[in-house]
Parts: C-alpha cells; sequence; structure tokens
C-alpha cells in the first residue's frame, strides 16, 4: 500500500547503504491504534500550542488559526525510538514511560530518546536483536515543543523563564554538523509527549 511504501521510505531515506556491511530489510511495518494514548498526546501537544496563542494581545477569533503555527513547529514526525521486543508491549499500551524506555542513554538527559535519523536509533545498542535477528524500531510523532540543549543526567529541561519557573518541554543532543534548528537527538521528559504510529521490524543494521 501507499501507507507502507511511505513509512519505509522515510526509514530507508536516513540509512546510508555504506555504513552497514549488510543489506538492511525491512520485515513488517504495523500500524499501531491506542486512542486513549494517541488522546493524550494530542491534549499534550494542544496544551504547548494554546501556551504559545493566548498570550496578551491574541483574540479568540483568530486563535486557531494562529494554533497551527506552533503545531507545525512544535511537533516533529517521523522521529525514531529503538526498543527491544521485550518493551514494545509495554510502549504500545502505557506509553513512553521513562521507567523502562530511558535506560539506554543519559548523555542529554534522564528522558525518552528519539533520533531524527533512522540510522542512529538503528544502532544494536538501541534496537536489540531479538534471538532470530530482528530488530524493532518505532516511527513517533514528538510533541518537542520549545526545547534546550541538554545536559547529562539532567532530570528536567533547563528553566526557561526563571522568574515565573517555567522549564523548556524538551532537551536536543547536537552531534557533528548539528544546530539547534536540527538536532539529531530530541529527549522528552512527560510521558504524553510522544506518539508511537508505526513498529518496523528490520534485519541488517
Amino acid at each position: 500500500s501507499s501507507e507502507y511504501k511511505t513509512i519505509v521510505n522515510q526509514f530507508m531515506s536516513t540509512i546510508p547503504v555504506r555504513r552497514f556491511s549488510r543489506t538492511v530489510t525491512v520485515k513488517q511495518v504495523d500500524r499501531i491504534q491506542n486512542l486513549a494514548m494517541y488522546q493524550s498526546y494530542r491534549v499534550k501537544l494542544q496544551t504547548m500550542c494554546y501556551r504559545e496563542t493566548s498570550k496578551q494581545g491574541v483574540n479568540r477569533s483568530s486563535r486557531s488559526q494562529l494554533q497551527q503555527l506552533p503545531i507545525d513547529r512544535f511537533e516533529r514526525y517521523p522521529l525514531w525510538h529503538a526498543t527491544n521486543w521485550e518493551v514494545i508491549d509495554k510502549i504500545l499500551q502505557q506509553g513512553f514511560n521513562r521507567s523502562f524506555c530511558g535506560k539506554n542513554a543519559t548523555m542529554y538527559g534522564k528522558g525518552v530518546y528519539f533520533a531524527r535519523d533512522a540510522s542512529y536509533s538503528s544502532h544494536p545498542a538501541y534496537a536489540v536483536p531479538d534471538s532470530d535477528g530482528v530488530q524493532y524500531m518505532l516511527a513517533c510523532r514528538v510533541a518537542v515543543g520549545e526545547y534546550c540543549e541538554g545536559r547529562k543526567n539532567a532530570l528536567t529541561p533547563d528553566f526557561r523563564d526563571v522568574t515565573k519557573k517555567v522549564l523548556y518541554d524538551s532537551t536536543v543532543g547536537l552531534l557533528r554538523d548539528d544546530d539547534m534548528a536540527s538536532p539529531s537527538i530530541y529527549v522528552t521528559y512527560h510521558d504524553a509527549q510522544a506518539y508511537p504510529e508505526y513498529l518496523i521490524s528490520f534485519k541488517g543494521c
């Protein structure tokens, strides 16, 4: 189907062929359907957008049109989250709980990690192969909101506004040639900040 081709192309487009000694093969793509989780995600995203459009001087009649502007700025799709078979069911049922999603890395904060490029998440240290050598990755919608550079082992993002005690929504990790407009790594600190849309099963990384 066109839906299958689109997500496979998005996955493969950020995996350089020369990086891997073997051919990367997508074995299966499953669309995730969890209405309660999706609604929680939408509420979180809309709360971020409302925060930006409810400032003084924005009237109610224009707010709905203006909300689309921060949605485009605050949401990233697809971002990639690698996992192992034992954790997949927990994510699909409970979402990205930091108790079982944030164990692999803490360099940019103690949160849940998402990558701009599938090539980063596809490393076997993150996408742990099962007994048949199959690896697993989730293509996610992520409400990144306003973000700052991450700090190792930080439990929360830094303050965005110290006087009002308002935190940034996410942190990011800048790898080689990155800038703040397009960081390689995003880290979230609230379970509802991400929604997994597709589960991709693949081999060869």
